[in-house]
C-alpha cells in the first residue's frame, strides 16, 4: 500500500511539471462528491462464521438455529456511505480527456447470513357479532440468528475519462478506473432475536380488514473486531455534468455533476485467509471547481 501511494505521488507530480509539454497534462480541476452505495452481500458459510467469531457465545448457545435454512441477505444500501476528493489532469492534446486521481472513504457490509425457524398455529377464534362470520386467532413465532461482517474502507482511485459536450451547459462522461486500499473496522455482528405474535385472520375472509398484529420481540446482539486488511478494485465511471458559470480568474468555472460508478472489487478478510468479491454500484453527487 506504501509502494502505491508513493508511486501515485510521483506520477502526480511528473504531470504537474509537464503541464507546458505538449504530450503532458494539465491540471484541470478539483472536485468532490458524496454518495452511496448498493451491492450484493456473499453468503456467510458456518465454517467462515466460526472463523470470524471463534468465541462468540450466541453462536455457542443458538446452534441449533444454524442448521436452519440459510436466507441470504441479497443486497444492501447504506444511505450516504461514501466520500470522494479528487484532482484532474486534462490531456494537453485531446482537451476533452481526463486523468483523475482521488482518496474516498466507504462503508459496505460483506458477508452475512441469517438462520431461524417459524411456526404458526390457531389458538382461539372470534365469532362477529355483526356478521356472524367465525375468525382464527393464531400465534406465530420466530427464532433466529443473523450474522454479517463489514469494514469501513480508504482508497486511492485512478480513472481515465473522456468528455463529450452537449451545449454550453451540459455535458457527458465515461471511462475505466482502478482502486487499492485499506480497510479498518472490520466487524463481526452476531444478532439472536425471539419474535411471536397473535393475529386476528380475518384479511382471508374479509379483505377490508387487515390483519392485527400483536408483537413481543427479545434480542440480543454481539459485536466483534476483526483484523485489517485491503481491498482492490475496478469501476466505471459514467456522469452528467452541469456547468454553472465561467470566470476569467483562477477559477474559470464551477459544475455540479451526477456520477453512477458501477464496478466490481474484492476484500482480503485475514480470519479467513482467503478474499469476498461483489459486485456493487455508487451513486454520487458532487461540485467541480474548474481552474
Amino acid at each position: 500500500m506504501k509502494l502505491i501511494i508513493v508511486l501515485s505521488a510521483v506520477f502526480i507530480g511528473s504531470l504537474i511539471f509537464a503541464q507546458d509539454e505538449k504530450s503532458g497534462f494539465t491540471l484541470d480541476n478539483f472536485n468532490s462528491s458524496i454518495g452511496f452505495t448498493m451491492s450484493n452481500t456473499n453468503e456467510l458459510s458456518l465454517e467462515q462464521l466460526n472463523q470470524l467469531a471463534p468465541e462468540s457465545e450466541l453462536l455457542n448457545e443458538y446452534s441449533f438455529l444454524l442448521g436452519n435454512p440459510s436466507s441470504r441477505p441479497g443486497s444492501y444500501s447504506n444511505g450516504l456511505n461514501e466520500v470522494q476528493l479528487n484532482v484532474s489532469f486534462r490531456h494537453n492534446k485531446r482537451t476533452n480527456h481526463r486523468l483523475q486521481f482521488g482518496l474516498t472513504y466507504q462503508n459496505r457490509y460483506n458477508l452475512g447470513r441469517n438462520n431461524g425457524i417459524s411456526e404458526r398455529y390457531t389458538i382461539d377464534s372470534l365469532e362477529s357479532q355483526e356478521h356472524g362470520t367465525t375468525y382464527a386467532v393464531d400465534s406465530l413465532s420466530s427464532e433466529g440468528v443473523t450474522a454479517t461482517y463489514s469494514s469501513d474502507v480508504v482508497k486511492l482511485m485512478v480513472s481515465y475519462r473522456i468528455h463529450g459536450d452537449i451545449n454550453d451547459h451540459w455535458s457527458l462522461y465515461g471511462g475505466l478506473g482502478l482502486t487499492a486500499g485499506l480497510t479498518f473496522n472490520n466487524r463481526s455482528r452476531i444478532f439472536h432475536y425471539e419474535y411471536s405474535s397473535t393475529i386476528i385472520d380475518a384479511f382471508n375472509q374479509n379483505p377490508s380488514t387487515r390483519p392485527i398484529p400483536v408483537d413481543n420481540l427479545n434480542y440480543e446482539r454481539e459485536l466483534i473486531d476483526n483484523n485489517a486488511g485491503f481491498s482492490i478494485g475496478t469501476f466505471v465511471p459514467l456522469g452528467l455534468e452541469y456547468t454553472i458559470g465561467d470566470w476569467d480568474s483562477k477559477v474559470n468555472n464551477v459544475s455540479i455533476f451526477l456520477e453512477a460508478q458501477p464496478g466490481y472489487f474484492t476484500q482480503y478478510v485475514p480470519e479467513l485467509n482467503s478474499f469476498s468479491s461483489a459486485f456493487y454500484f455508487t451513486q454520487n453527487i458532487g461540485v467541480r471547481i474548474g481552474l
